[in-house]
């Protein structure tokens, strides 16, 4: 799997090595502006990942979801009852891909605990249009760096 690159039309390129890796050790922060292609470099990346797997064993389990959604199924959760099945699967899942976080209607605790939760127990990759800074400021530095830890990646696709 080695060398092999996720590009798209505005040339964002992300390694499947960087999310190999990245498996067992820490997530991956993709930034840039509207149009740069994080998305569509996350999604081929994986995609790529997916052909390159030698055994299906290989291949892990992938929950995709956006921010808002993650918040949307937060807020509409009745108090009391079981966690809302998006978080629950979130929390989960291997790998977790987290489209457009820093937009959302803002619930901090629920991001620490929900990064904290996944801590050291799978990747989970994210796609911002704000900056690593903005990032840090809105969620906290702890958070995100938890987000990173050991050994992820921050990937800036320019603004």
């Amino acid at each position: 799997m080695t060398g092999v690159t996720a590009r798209t039309s505005t040339d964002v390129a992300i390694p499947a090595t960087a999310i190999v890796a990245s498996l067992d050790a820490g997530g991956l922060l993709v930034l840039g502006g509207s149009g740069k292609g994080k998305t569509a470099s996350v999604n081929r990346a994986l995609r790529r990942l997916v052909r390159a797997a030698t055994r299906r064993a290989d291949v892990p389990r992938v929950v995709w979801t956006t921010a808002a959604a993650l918040v949307g199924a937060r807020i509409e959760q009745k108090f009391g009852e079981h966690e809302a099945p998006l978080i629950g699967k979130a929390r989960a899942a291997p790998v977790l891909v987290v489209d457009e976080l820093g937009f959302e209607r803002l619930d901090q605790p629920f991001w620490t605990d929900l990064i904290d939760c996944r801590y050291g127990h799978g990747v989970t990759i994210v796609t911002s249009g704000a900056s690593l800074e903005h990032l840090r400021e809105r969620y906290g530095g702890a958070t995100i760096r938890k987000l990173l830890e050991p050994v992820g990646a921050s990937v800036d696709a320019g603004a």
